[in-house]
């Protein structure tokens, strides 16, 4: 195909325009264009209709010359990209009187490329001069569509803030590349550039910011403004989303302590133009007190945009936008993005679904990351099963303001796991700032299980007392291990303990029991869907306490004389949760006259639970369960 421009008949039409104080400027641009060349010129070679916004803003389908020789920028997305791709050469002009990023100060320096003015003021007879073959103007130019489209094919190249930036972005970019046919390429740059984005959206997950632009003050950016990359696709949520000012609203610094986001991102206008002003990092941060009490800057997190020309005069450009995201990915402290994290982030990451309790007890399914590098733990169980499996290095955080077993001690004292409070009173704002890719909850917290299921998928771990116990044991060990893929080892230390049980329920065929929880000086006899149920569940000591019968004014320990059953089991709960200046009840139990008159303490039956801690606080754990079996054994001479 071949693309026919005829400048004589299209500044005839220039000619035509009578707007007042315009009419001499018009003469001298057609006589320009006579002495220039007074015939239509063909362009042989390829073309391509790309899609363009005119002066009115309308679209517009423009047929371009694919692969162009001679360009003339009047924008520094278009230089950036021709820049990025390696067709630096083919541009014959460019506005020179305009702030340009370093990266691209080169083009300026360049004395074959001529200059045709600054971004808002383009010396149009220079423009036609260059008998260009493509024109790229700009924003700033838009309103001289028309007139640019007369001497060559026209291109307004900037990205709309009104809209998702990247989309504006990628629009902006595809248009180039239709034009300069070099789709691979930028496929491939995007596509990185959507990895990190990706991987900044990531970390910004329920992060509060404001933007801010220092244009001879602070000014705040609203969500369609400048720098709106920073909300629509990295995340962040900026709690001046209703500023729809390009330039931003002039705020107070009292306004942004009342706002008091989690981050800051500043652009220092004044110095990406070059306005003798002082620095935005000095009026931010030196001597202002009214910042210096925003949460922002006491944890280091004020951000500034740099080079903050390019934020603010070619952030539509491919090395630009490289530029940009670097500076957001070292603001937040984020790894170099290379080839080595790119793999990391291109990992597919398997999942599980399985079913657990939700808030109000219902079974709910939940898909969970197959094991999980980042474990936030809120009960025992999970701790102890994690540690009997080998993979307590995936714990970040963990409840240590409680009573724990003596062989997970270690954890509480791991100054690299963090305390997230204790099992009643966890400490939600510390989870969430570990960002852990699953939460194990317990019984005493599920009421919040939508407030941790809102951080990371949640798992309410503990075992219900009003069933089977082993069935409830198994169930969450199994949840467990379907998570982490450890249910091959699970089975076989299962196995073992179904095998010592049994040996435990075959002794106890036909044998009674009372089971005792010592607290506070007293005794307590449990029900058989209550604490130690394994006793009577799985091991097969027959209960006598009945919750059906009234025993009136009697007192425990009179039950226990009148039932008198061959075992007495006692779980002394104050010595397990290590109440200060608690009696122990072993002592208190056997100097009583009543028990002295049972057989079970006639002949020597009744067995302390000696792993309290486990018994009352872990007894959904793996290595738990193993010396709550080593209790009875022991107790019942069977070890």
């Amino acid at each position: 195909m071949k693309l026919k421009r005829s400048l004589a008949l299209a500044l005839a039409g220039v000619s035509m325009i009578t707007i007042s104080g315009a009419v001499s400027e018009t003469y001298a641009f057609f006589n320009l264009f006579n002495s220039a060349q007074a015939q239509t010129k063909e362009i042989a070679g390829e073309t391509v209709i790309v899609s363009v916004s005119d002066a009115a803003g309308e679209m517009i389908d423009v047929e371009f010359p694919k692969n162009p020789e001679r360009i003339v920028a009047l924008n520094l997305q278009t230089v950036d990209f021709l820049d990025a791709l390696g067709m630096g050469d083919k541009i014959v002009g460019m506005i020179k009187e305009s702030t340009i990023p370093e990266h691209l100060q080169k083009y300026v320096d360049n004395k074959d490329i001529v200059n045709v003015g600054g971004m808002k003021d383009v010396d149009m007879e220079a423009v036609m001069s260059l008998q260009p073959d493509v024109i790229f103007s700009s924003d700033r130019t838009k309103s001289k569509y028309k007139e640019f489209s007369m001497i060559a094919p026209t291109m307004s190249a900037y990205v709309d803030y009104t809209g998702n930036f990247m989309d504006g972005y990628k629009n902006l970019a595809k248009q180039h590349s239709a034009i300069f046919g070099v789709e691979d390429e930028l496929d491939e740059i995007l596509a990185e550039y959507d990895a990190r984005i990706a991987r900044i959206a990531e970390f910004a997950q329920d992060k509060t910011a404001l933007l801010g632009i220092f244009a001879g003050g602070l000014n705040t950016l609203g969500n369609d403004g400048r720098c709106s990359i920073i909300v629509d696709e990295m995340g962040f949520n900026n709690l001046a989303g209703g500023e729809d000012v390009n330039h931003g609203n002039v705020s107070s610094y009292e306004a942004w302590l009342k706002f008091d986001p989690d981050y800051m991102f500043v652009l220092d206008k004044d110095n990406a133009v070059g306005t003798e002003a002082v620095a935005a990092k000095e009026q931010m941060e030196k001597n202002n007190p009214i910042i210096a009490e925003t949460q922002a800057f006491k944890n280091g997190k004020i951000i500034y945009l740099e080079p903050s020309d390019v934020w603010y005069v070619a952030d539509g450009g491919i090395t630009s936008l490289d530029l940009m995201i670097t500076n957001i990915e070292k603001g937040l402290g984020l790894p170099e993005y290379s080839a080595e994290v790119k793999e990391e982030a291109d990992k597919t990451i398997e999942t599980v679904t399985v079913s657990v309790s939700d808030a109000t007890g219902n079974m709910i399914d939940v898909e969970f990351p197959k094991n999980p590098e980042k474990v936030v733990v809120l009960n025992l169980q999970t701790l102890d099963f994690l540690d009997a499996m080998g993979l307590g290095d995936s714990i970040v955080g963990l409840i240590k303001d409680t009573i724990v077993p003596e062989h997970l001690q270690k954890y509480v004292d791991d100054e690299s796991i963090a305390n997230v409070g204790g099992m009643k009173s966890v400490n939600v704002e510390a989870v969430k700032a570990l960002e852990p890719d699953i939460i194990f909850s317990s019984d005493r917290t599920k009421k919040n299980y939508d407030i941790y299921s809102a951080i990371a998928p949640t798992m309410s771990a503990f075992v219900e007392y009003d069933g089977n116990f082993m069935d409830g044991f198994k169930t969450l060990a199994d949840n467990h291990a379907t998570i982490f893929g450890v249910e091959d080892k699970l089975e076989e230390i299962l196995n073992d303990y179904d095998a010592r049980i049994a040996k435990i329920a075959e002794f106890s065929m036909g044998e009674t029991a009372l089971i005792g929880m010592f607290v506070g000086g007293n005794l307590n006899t449990l029900g058989s869907n209550s604490r130690c149920s394994v006793i009577v569940d799985e091991m097969g000591f027959t209960n006598l306490k009945n919750e059906a019968v009234d025993y009136g004014e009697m007192t425990k320990y009179e039950q226990c004389l009148v039932l008198d059953p061959n075992f007495i089991f006692i779980l002394d709960k104050d010595m397990a949760v290590g109440t200060e200046g608690a009696v122990i009840g072993k002592e208190v139990i056997e100097a009583n006259a009543l028990i002295k008159q049972t057989q079970a303490y006639k002949n020597g039956n009744i067995i302390y639970l000696e792993s309290g801690a486990q018994w009352y606080l872990a007894d959904g754990g793996i290595t738990s369960l193993d010396q709550m079996i080593s209790d009875i054994e022991k107790g019942v001479g069977l070890k």
